[in-house]
């Protein structure tokens, strides 16, 4: 997988692609596209806490910086508003 071609790997490829700060959601919905039950589905969020967030921006950067591929996956299957899920990705194969 490369910058060049992710897009059409993950379209041709992949059914879904979750993501951590929608783990439950991202866990219904690939059940769901699996025909697997999904009522009885509850992730808690354990150890959260409030951080600063200039020292997660740094850590963002560094690892824009370090895995640009695996960044440009990210951004494309995020969330693009509050309460969308992922848009634009295929039916797998």
């Amino acid at each position: 997988m490369s910058a060049e071609n992710y897009r059409d790997i993950i379209e041709e490829f992949f059914i879904d692609i979750g993501c951590q700060e929608a783990l439950e959601d991202s866990m219904r919905r690939i059940g769901r596209k699996l025909g697997k039950p999904t009522d009885a589905l509850s992730i808690p969020r354990l150890n959260t806490a409030s951080r600063d967030n200039s020292e997660w921006q740094d850590m963002r950067d560094g690892f824009r910086e370090r895995w640009p591929v695996e960044h440009a996956v990210y951004a494309y299957i995020r969330p693009t508003a509050p309460g969308e899920l992922y848009t634009g990705l295929g039916t797998g194969s």
